[in-house]
């Protein structure tokens, strides 16, 4: 991701620990969303999942402040794009595994 970013030396040394720190948040909701899935009540997991995805919202509103801070904005727009396409790339690998069984 931060290949594509053109952060200076100054910028990456203080970009990549805040960027570990909302990856880790990130993940944390994402695997409550998962586990969500093996809880038998459906409405319970409506309600819950739209929580979590709530909080996950508000922590990229929290972090895009305090990216804004080191990064330029067309930096961190490149970072969401280089997310996005990063987790394309997994999924279309996943995909790739998955029919070679």
């Amino acid at each position: 991701v931060t290949g594509q970013m053109n952060l200076t030396q100054q910028q990456l040394q203080k970009f990549l620990p805040l960027y570990h720190r909302y990856s880790d948040e990130l993940l944390v909701h994402r695997r409550a969303i998962k586990a969500l899935e093996k809880n038998p009540n459906s409405s319970y997991q409506i309600e819950e999942r739209q929580k979590l995805e709530q909080k996950m919202v508000e922590i990229k509103g929290r972090y895009k402040d305090d990216f804004l801070r080191i990064i330029t904005a067309q930096q961190l727009a490149t970072m969401y794009k280089a997310e996005g396409e990063f987790k394309n790339i997994l999924l279309d690998h996943l995909k790739k595994q998955g029919g070679r069984k």
